[in-house]
């Protein structure tokens, strides 16, 4: 871990899901156990204001702006709703477009002023910002799989789904997908994906310790391996990939498991890894990056549930989450 790097005060204590940096270089964290923290004034951040028990476990979050302000939170809950945080009134509101099923993946295009969600219920939803709900504006796109992952940048969504496949539409279009192709990985559950900035193609991670790189112009498409521990000869422990986030058009983070406790910062352009971060407390849920503050949060987890035997026995967490932040002068 970087010298420089610091924890913040009084994380929660469950399974953190998202991160999110607005403008004001103001820090938004997302449990599963239904809690929003928010830390202000990084590095210097005292304890977080924190908004507690909403109705159900939270997926995913995003913010909303309104005239350049990112005054709203907008949350993905587990069982289908989407709900819309006010962090000036303090108000919960209930959003009156709702999925089926868990809402995995809220993401906010800024080019084109939309919301966009990925659900179990293989749905997603383009809403514009700041619309009172579901109504001629909002569309709704209809998927042959669960949203395993999903993000945007420039006219292009891209979606991974349970079938093995990635769908890219043109937001400007979304009648029919541009392009669907299977993943490049053995196995078809893709653990997180990002867009490379200006709309130029995807990276996505895999459970089997795998990344893929793909732009649209055809010109770059690789897999590479990364995140494993070696066990002995010629064996590897693989462990999934829990999340990217790019600093630039070139370079991203990838955040590893409580296999190999590691962050690492590739250059895609280069197939290079450039940097690492090694012996973390625990595996790294997530992370996101502040252009505006230069500082990588990352949020590690005690995600020893998943070596449960069958949900009849199951091993629950028993460490508390730690939130890290790492100054990123390079």
């Amino acid at each position: 871990m970087a010298k420089s790097s610091f924890n913040l005060k009084s994380p929660p204590k469950g399974l953190i899901t998202s991160l999110n940096f607005d403008h004001h270089g103001r820090l938004y964290v997302s449990s599963f156990e239904g809690e929003i923290f928010m830390y202000t004034n990084l590095p210097d951040s005292t304890c977080p204001f924190v908004v507690k028990n909403l109705p159900e476990s939270i997926l995913d979050t995003c913010l909303q702006s309104s005239d350049g302000i990112d005054s709203d939170i907008l949350i993905g809950g587990v069982l289908g709703t989407v709900y819309q945080f006010n962090t000036y009134t303090q108000k919960l509101l209930t959003c009156p477009f709702k999925h089926k099923s868990g809402v995995q993946c809220l993401e906010r295009n800024e080019d084109f002023n939309v919301i966009l969600t990925g659900s179990w219920d293989n749905t997603g939803w383009i809403i514009p910002e700041n619309s009172n709900g579901v109504g001629a504006d909002a569309r709704k796109i209809t998927l042959n799989g669960k949203v395993q992952a999903m993000d945007s940048s420039g006219n292009y969504l891209i979606y991974a789904l349970s079938t093995g496949q990635n769908v890219v539409y043109d937001l400007r279009r979304t009648e029919i997908p541009i392009r669907t192709e299977a993943t490049s990985f053995k196995t078809s559950l893709v653990t997180c994906l990002r867009a490379i900035p200006q709309g130029k193609g995807f990276v996505e991670g895999s459970i089997e310790g795998k990344a893929s790189v793909e732009t649209f112009s055809g010109e770059t498409k690789y897999t590479f391996k990364c995140h494993r521990t070696p066990l002995v000869d010629d064996v590897d422990f693989a462990g999934p990939i829990n999340d990217l986030c790019f600093i630039d058009e070139k370079r991203f983070f990838t955040a590893g498991s409580n296999v190999d406790r590691r962050v690492c910062l590739w250059d895609y352009t280069k197939q290079k890894r450039l940097r690492q971060y090694s012996n973390l407390p625990m595996g790294v849920s997530c992370l996101k990056y502040s252009p505006k503050l230069r500082l990588l949060a990352l949020a590690t987890c005690d995600d020893s549930f998943k070596n449960s035997v069958s949900i009849s026995n199951p091993k629950f967490p028993d460490r508390a989450s730690c939130l890290t932040v790492i100054p990123i002068n390079y």
